[in-house]
């Protein structure tokens, strides 16, 4: 089975809320898909991931389509299009399309580096009570 048909599949039962899945789905349908699955190798997405961060960002413009952003894609929507990879053949592996023993080439790839993040505090005002989880809130904090 080639990655094409297999994309198809899945998006076609797709229930998940990513919408932003299908779009990543996409590049790897046009740099792989004509490729069968058993081909696809962990250097091969390497190479598809390194392709992608010289590329750089896109985004949509109204009767232009995607055009260069002049930015470089950040490391954590790297990962992104390497797990939407990775789900794909996990999906086909549950429908045995591949077989069980399959290894997912994804696996070889080394993911980037990613920043924690932001930490923020609220204020009482900005907490909603409705939301907060009151046995975590009478629990003593160390």
């Amino acid at each position: 089975m080639e990655l094409a048909t297999l994309i198809d599949a899945f998006c076609a039962s797709y229930e998940g809320r990513d919408t932003a899945l299908f779009l990543r789905l996409v590049f790897w349908r046009h740099r792989l898909g004509h490729l069968p699955l058993a081909s696809i190798t962990a250097d091969l997405v390497d190479t598809e991931i390194d392709h992608l961060a010289q590329r750089g960002a896109l985004h949509l413009v109204g009767g232009e389509g995607l055009i260069p952003a002049n930015r470089p894609l950040s490391p954590a929507s790297l990962n992104r299009y390497l797990v939407s990879l990775g789900t794909l053949l996990t999906y086909a592996r549950r429908r045995r399309l591949l077989p069980r023993s399959f290894v997912s080439p994804v696996k070889g790839v080394e993911k980037q580096p990613e920043p924690e993040g932001r930490l923020i505090y609220l204020t009482s005002e900005q907490v909603n009570p409705a939301v907060l989880n009151l046995a975590y809130l009478s629990q003593p904090q160390h």
